[in-house]
């Protein structure tokens, strides 16, 4: 008789459902055309952003780094080096870059750091 492995039950929020919330997020306060998903920012290197608001007075970024528990690629070695590599060079060009994960999402403090980059990028008018 095989025996079969009791898989863990999920708990809190999957990475469709948090990138879903933080699209919502960003709509919260600017229009869905000033949103661009997958946003090449260096083209010599082909980097993109999760999403980005590209427009002059925002250059806001978000990057979704999802699997932080179990060992994907933004919490290994070299995944790690590169992903510090594009953050620094996006900062160097003028983005601001926001560094989400799932429990952020949930907690709230997703939604409250978008607004504080965009309320820091206008000069606090909201």
């Amino acid at each position: 008789m095989p025996t079969w492995k009791k898989r863990k039950k999920k708990t809190g929020i999957d990475s469709k459902a948090a990138k879903d919330l933080l699209m919502f997020s960003l709509l919260s306060f600017v229009p869905r055309n000033m949103i661009a998903l997958e946003h090449r920012f260096h083209p010599p290197r082909r980097w993109r952003f999760d999403y980005a608001i590209p427009h002059p007075d925002y250059r806001i970024a978000v990057e979704f780094n999802g699997s932080v528990w179990t060992q994907g690629r933004h919490t290994r070695g070299q995944g790690y080096i590169n992903d510090r590599e594009k953050i620094n060079q996006a900062q160097i060009d003028g983005w601001l870059v926001l560094e989400l994960t799932s429990e952020m999402v949930k907690s709230g403090k997703a939604y409250e750091m978008i607004q504080q980059a965009i309320q820091s990028r206008k000069g606090g008018e909201e």
